[in-house]
Protein backbone atom coordinates (compact mmCIF):
# COMPACT_ATOMS: atom_id res chain seq x y z
CA UNK A 1 0.00 0.00 0.00
CA UNK A 2 1.04 3.60 -0.55
CA UNK A 3 1.47 5.29 2.81
CA UNK A 4 1.71 8.75 4.32
CA UNK A 5 3.76 9.08 7.54
CA UNK A 6 2.01 9.49 10.88
CA UNK A 7 0.44 12.94 11.17
CA UNK A 8 -0.71 12.81 14.78
CA UNK A 9 -4.15 13.43 16.23
CA UNK A 10 -4.08 17.22 16.40
CA UNK A 11 -2.60 19.47 13.70
CA UNK A 12 0.73 18.63 12.06
CA UNK A 13 2.92 21.43 10.70
CA UNK A 14 1.22 23.10 7.76
CA UNK A 15 4.34 22.43 5.69
CA UNK A 16 3.73 18.70 6.17
CA UNK A 17 0.13 19.05 5.00
CA UNK A 18 1.21 20.97 1.90
CA UNK A 19 3.85 18.35 1.13
CA UNK A 20 1.40 15.44 1.07
CA UNK A 21 -1.92 17.07 0.15
CA UNK A 22 -1.08 20.15 -1.90
CA UNK A 23 -1.91 23.82 -1.27
CA UNK A 24 -4.33 24.81 1.49
CA UNK A 25 -7.96 25.42 0.40
CA UNK A 26 -7.23 24.38 -3.19
CA UNK A 27 -10.32 22.80 -4.84
CA UNK A 28 -8.18 21.36 -7.64
CA UNK A 29 -6.70 18.89 -5.13
CA UNK A 30 -10.13 17.50 -4.23
CA UNK A 31 -12.37 14.80 -5.71
CA UNK A 32 -15.85 13.54 -4.90
CA UNK A 33 -16.18 9.87 -3.94
CA UNK A 34 -19.10 7.65 -2.87
CA UNK A 35 -19.33 7.25 0.89
CA UNK A 36 -21.87 4.97 2.61
CA UNK A 37 -24.72 6.00 0.33
CA UNK A 38 -23.66 9.66 0.23
CA UNK A 39 -20.87 11.52 -1.57
CA UNK A 40 -17.87 13.08 0.10
CA UNK A 41 -15.33 15.59 -1.22
CA UNK A 42 -11.82 14.73 -0.07
CA UNK A 43 -8.22 15.14 -1.16
CA UNK A 44 -7.45 13.10 -4.26
CA UNK A 45 -4.60 11.38 -2.40
CA UNK A 46 -7.14 9.94 0.07
CA UNK A 47 -9.81 9.01 -2.49
CA UNK A 48 -9.07 5.28 -2.43
CA UNK A 49 -8.95 5.08 1.35
CA UNK A 50 -12.23 7.00 1.76
CA UNK A 51 -13.97 5.00 -0.96
CA UNK A 52 -13.04 1.78 0.80
CA UNK A 53 -14.04 3.12 4.22
CA UNK A 54 -17.44 4.20 2.90
CA UNK A 55 -18.01 0.74 1.46
CA UNK A 56 -17.03 -0.86 4.77
CA UNK A 57 -19.42 1.38 6.72
CA UNK A 58 -22.25 0.51 4.33
CA UNK A 59 -21.46 -3.21 4.55
CA UNK A 60 -21.60 -2.95 8.35
CA UNK A 61 -25.11 -1.48 8.15
CA UNK A 62 -24.33 2.16 8.99
CA UNK A 63 -25.48 3.76 5.72
CA UNK A 64 -28.97 4.42 7.07
CA UNK A 65 -27.56 5.99 10.24
CA UNK A 66 -25.30 8.39 8.33
CA UNK A 67 -27.66 11.14 7.18
CA UNK A 68 -25.10 13.86 6.47
CA UNK A 69 -21.39 14.07 5.66
CA UNK A 70 -19.07 16.98 4.97
CA UNK A 71 -15.44 16.95 3.84
CA UNK A 72 -13.37 19.58 2.07
CA UNK A 73 -14.06 23.24 2.74
CA UNK A 74 -12.02 26.40 2.26
CA UNK A 75 -12.70 27.92 5.69
CA UNK A 76 -11.32 26.95 9.09
CA UNK A 77 -14.85 26.45 10.39
CA UNK A 78 -16.40 26.78 13.84
CA UNK A 79 -13.77 25.12 15.98
CA UNK A 80 -14.20 25.31 19.73
CA UNK A 81 -10.56 26.34 20.08
CA UNK A 82 -8.52 28.78 17.94
CA UNK A 83 -6.58 26.88 15.28
CA UNK A 84 -4.27 28.15 12.51
CA UNK A 85 -5.87 25.93 9.85
CA UNK A 86 -8.27 23.03 9.50
CA UNK A 87 -7.62 19.54 8.15
CA UNK A 88 -10.83 20.12 6.17
CA UNK A 89 -8.97 22.76 4.16
CA UNK A 90 -6.72 20.00 2.84
CA UNK A 91 -9.50 17.47 2.26
CA UNK A 92 -8.03 15.34 5.05
CA UNK A 93 -11.00 15.48 7.41
CA UNK A 94 -14.73 14.81 7.29
CA UNK A 95 -17.72 15.19 9.58
CA UNK A 96 -20.62 12.76 10.09
CA UNK A 97 -24.11 13.97 11.08
CA UNK A 98 -22.92 17.40 12.23
CA UNK A 99 -26.08 18.99 10.80
CA UNK A 100 -27.85 19.93 14.03
CA UNK A 101 -30.25 17.03 13.70
CA UNK A 102 -30.82 14.31 16.30
CA UNK A 103 -27.57 13.80 18.19
CA UNK A 104 -26.09 16.31 15.76
CA UNK A 105 -24.42 18.86 18.02
CA UNK A 106 -20.71 18.49 17.32
CA UNK A 107 -19.67 19.37 20.88
CA UNK A 108 -21.91 16.83 22.61
CA UNK A 109 -22.68 14.11 20.04
CA UNK A 110 -21.43 10.55 20.31
CA UNK A 111 -21.48 8.30 17.26
CA UNK A 112 -22.00 4.52 17.44
CA UNK A 113 -18.83 2.78 18.52
CA UNK A 114 -18.88 0.67 15.35
CA UNK A 115 -18.53 3.77 13.15
CA UNK A 116 -15.69 5.19 15.25
CA UNK A 117 -13.85 1.86 15.31
CA UNK A 118 -14.21 1.27 11.56
CA UNK A 119 -12.92 4.75 10.81
CA UNK A 120 -10.00 4.18 13.16
CA UNK A 121 -9.10 0.99 11.29
CA UNK A 122 -8.67 3.11 8.15
CA UNK A 123 -6.52 5.66 10.03
CA UNK A 124 -9.22 8.24 10.78
CA UNK A 125 -9.13 9.73 14.28
CA UNK A 126 -12.40 10.85 15.91
CA UNK A 127 -12.57 14.26 17.58
CA UNK A 128 -14.66 12.81 20.40
CA UNK A 129 -11.31 12.00 22.00
CA UNK A 130 -10.46 15.67 22.37
CA UNK A 131 -11.52 17.33 25.60
CA UNK A 132 -13.12 20.59 26.65
CA UNK A 133 -14.04 23.11 23.97
CA UNK A 134 -12.08 21.14 21.38
CA UNK A 135 -14.32 18.07 21.59
CA UNK A 136 -15.86 17.31 18.18
CA UNK A 137 -17.86 14.09 18.23
CA UNK A 138 -18.59 13.78 14.52
CA UNK A 139 -15.19 14.90 13.23
CA UNK A 140 -12.65 12.51 11.70
CA UNK A 141 -9.20 13.36 10.40
CA UNK A 142 -6.57 11.29 8.65
CA UNK A 143 -3.62 10.37 10.85
CA UNK A 144 -1.38 8.86 8.16
CA UNK A 145 -1.17 5.33 6.84
CA UNK A 146 -2.50 3.44 3.81
CA UNK A 147 -4.04 5.68 1.15
CA UNK A 148 -4.78 3.21 -1.65
CA UNK A 149 -7.64 0.79 -2.17
CA UNK A 150 -7.61 -2.80 -3.38
CA UNK A 151 -9.58 -3.70 -6.50
CA UNK A 152 -11.73 -6.07 -4.43
CA UNK A 153 -12.71 -3.30 -2.04
CA UNK A 154 -14.25 -1.03 -4.64
CA UNK A 155 -13.36 0.87 -7.76
CA UNK A 156 -11.37 -1.80 -9.56
CA UNK A 157 -7.95 -1.63 -11.17
CA UNK A 158 -8.52 1.70 -12.91
CA UNK A 159 -9.40 3.61 -9.73
CA UNK A 160 -6.58 1.85 -7.90
CA UNK A 161 -4.09 3.02 -10.50
CA UNK A 162 -5.44 6.57 -10.29
CA UNK A 163 -5.16 6.52 -6.51
CA UNK A 164 -1.59 5.25 -6.69
CA UNK A 165 -0.61 7.95 -9.18
CA UNK A 166 -2.11 10.63 -6.94
CA UNK A 167 -0.35 9.18 -3.91
CA UNK A 168 2.97 9.02 -5.75
CA UNK A 169 2.67 12.63 -6.87
CA UNK A 170 2.02 13.57 -3.24
CA UNK A 171 5.19 11.83 -2.14
CA UNK A 172 3.60 8.85 -0.38
CA UNK A 173 5.76 5.74 -0.15
CA UNK A 174 4.69 3.03 -2.63
CA UNK A 175 6.24 -0.46 -2.43
CA UNK A 176 8.05 -1.55 -5.58
CA UNK A 177 6.00 -4.74 -5.76
CA UNK A 178 2.77 -2.80 -6.17
CA UNK A 179 4.24 -0.60 -8.89
CA UNK A 180 5.54 -3.68 -10.75
CA UNK A 181 2.13 -5.38 -10.48
CA UNK A 182 0.33 -2.37 -11.93
CA UNK A 183 2.94 -2.03 -14.69
CA UNK A 184 2.53 -5.72 -15.56
CA UNK A 185 -1.23 -5.29 -15.63
CA UNK A 186 -0.89 -2.34 -18.00
CA UNK A 187 1.33 -4.43 -20.32
CA UNK A 188 -1.20 -7.27 -20.34
CA UNK A 189 -4.03 -4.85 -21.07
CA UNK A 190 -2.09 -3.30 -23.94
CA UNK A 191 -1.26 -6.76 -25.33
CA UNK A 192 -4.92 -7.75 -25.15
CA UNK A 193 -6.04 -4.62 -26.98
CA UNK A 194 -3.39 -5.17 -29.66
CA UNK A 195 -4.49 -8.77 -30.17
CA UNK A 196 -8.11 -7.69 -30.44
CA UNK A 197 -7.20 -5.05 -33.01
CA UNK A 198 -5.22 -7.56 -35.09
CA UNK A 199 -8.07 -10.07 -34.97
CA UNK A 200 -10.55 -7.40 -35.97
CA UNK A 201 -8.44 -6.31 -38.91
CA UNK A 202 -8.05 -9.91 -40.07
CA UNK A 203 -11.83 -10.42 -39.86
CA UNK A 204 -12.48 -7.29 -41.91
CA UNK A 205 -9.90 -8.37 -44.50
CA UNK A 206 -11.52 -11.79 -44.81
CA UNK A 207 -14.84 -10.17 -45.64
CA UNK A 208 -13.39 -7.81 -48.22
Amino acid sequence: MATIPYLGTTLPPISTMVKYFGPQSDPSQEVTVPFAGKTLRVNRVLAGNVRQLGAALAAAGFASYIRDVGGFRTSVGASGSPIPFSMHQFGAAFDINEDGGPNGNWQTMTLPRGIVNLCASYHWFCGENWSGASRDGGHFQFTGGDVTVSAAAGGGVVSTAEDLIAAALAGAAIPAGMVIALFAGAILLAAGLTAAAVAGAAYVASKA
